[in-house]
């Protein structure tokens, strides 16, 4: 049997990480059952779904298909194909995300009675008073998304952290929603608070940091004793059914309003996406779980159109892959029926006052934008900071600058 010396130093490096994940342990004894867990897909599904790429058919040429503004690029499609089919390697990214995230799965028991399977990233400081971050992220985002921003607050000093990265019901590794029985954003706030109280942090306390549809978990944690503010890169007032309100403009700076012509432009021709999958969630579901390609194409037009720093090809299919693998797709839009039609939607904005401070990192190419005196309306907002370039994605594109922003706001609000 012959051994080639870069398998050898894989198999050492792995082990060595393997060993560093399971001494990077919480701070307190946790309350709930805790497994170490690592990214490890079967060989078989990979298989699969490179498969499923070289068959895919893109369809014919199109003057939509030339134009960005009326969806993804057909070229774009064509290329990104060609690499996920070619030279796209699923193993060296779940290697990079092993290394860089220790991870556990946590049983966390429903207020309902129900045992959900919770996947968590967990990176613990050494210092047992460390401040507990907790970073909560959106869609079509993962847990991933923060890799970079781990990077650079795993070695922060002033403060340190304790950083906790969860998986929403129905994401990544996380368990699916129930299928006999409804599932609400209040419920997945609920079981994220008692992964944190299950970890030991309910007495200490702990901040959140969050953007996209994450930022209204972070909202609802307000609610909860153990929330002592939230620092959110994007803001909502209003209902997501409804158009952008401009309204009067008189006293707003040229920045805001700009914001808010933004905003409505994203109401008027960028939200159709949210509006299927909040309002027919199934159907779309149904499209997309056929085919990475069709999935590609859903998942690829979000990040290209929210960035204003063009992401990579690689960066996307990192992405799109850890959908498709891990099935997640159908299992995860459960949030934007909640938003649109839920059982609890007359009510749910109307609940939507932020309890504890909060600061607000607003970035020009966000695609929606509102003015400072609006998010005012919501609760205290102790800091604020509108930066001159960056997107929806800040954790991607800037992550040296949001990470400054969870400093400063931490200084701000952890005493």
């Amino acid at each position: 049997m012959q051994f080639s010396i870069p398998l050898l130093l894989s198999t050492l490096f792995a082990a060595i990480t393997t060993a560093q994940n399971v001494a990077n342990t919480p701070p307190f004894t946790p309350t709930i059952p805790i497994e170490p867990f690592r990214v490890n897909i079967p060989l078989a599904k990979i298989t699969e779904m490179n498969t499923l790429i070289r068959l895919g058919k893109l369809p014919p040429p199109t003057y939509e298909g030339t134009n960005r503004s009326l969806g993804i690029s057909s070229e774009w499609m064509r290329q990104a194909k060609d690499q996920w089919a070619n030279r796209f390697s699923w193993r060296e990214f779940e290697s990079r995300v092993n290394r860089i995230l220790p991870q556990y799965i946590a049983t966390v028991t429903s207020n309902k009675g129900d045992k959900f399977k919770l996947h968590y990233a967990g990176i613990f400081s050494e210092d047992k008073n460390a401040v507990p971050l907790l970073l909560v992220h959106g869609w079509p985002g993962s847990y991933m998304e923060f890799m970079d921003v781990v990077e650079i607050l795993r070695k922060s000093t002033n403060p340190s952290y304790h950083i906790i990265i969860p998986s929403h019901i129905g994401y990544g590794f996380s368990s699916p929603p129930p299928i006999d029985r409804d599932f609400t954003l209040w419920e997945d706030a609920s079981l994220i608070n008692d992964l944190m109280k299950g970890l030991g942090f309910e007495d200490t306390g702990y901040i959140v940091q969050a953007g996209d549809i994450g930022h209204w978990t972070a909202r609802m944690l307000t609610h909860y004793p153990g929330c002592k503010g939230i620092l959110l890169n994007f803001f909502v007032p209003g209902n997501l059914s409804e158009p952008t309100p401009l309204g009067d403009l008189t006293n707003l700076t040229p920045e805001e309003i700009a914001g808010l012509q933004r905003s409505a432009k994203f109401s008027a021709t960028g939200s159709g996406y949210a509006i299927q999958q909040g309002t027919r969630p199934s159907t779309i579901a149904h499209s997309l779980h056929a085919s990475p390609l069709s999935l590609l194409s859903w998942l690829g037009e979000k990040f290209l159109d929210s960035m204003e720093i063009q992401p990579s090809i690689q960066a996307v299919l990192e992405f799109a892959s850890t959908y498709w693998l891990t099935e997640t797709y159908a299992t995860c839009i459960w949030m934007y029926r909640q938003l649109f039609i839920g059982p609890d939607h007359g009510d749910l904005w109307a609940q939507m006052q932020i309890q504890k401070p909060f600061g607000v990192a607003q970035f020009p190419r966000e695609i929606a934008n509102f003015p400072r005196s609006w998010m005012e309306e919501y609760g205290d907002l102790v800091w604020f900071k509108r930066h001159e370039a960056g997107g929806h994605w800040p954790m991607v594109e800037h992550p040296d600058w949001l990470a400054e922003d969870i400093r400063e706001f931490t200084r701000e609000v952890w005493v």
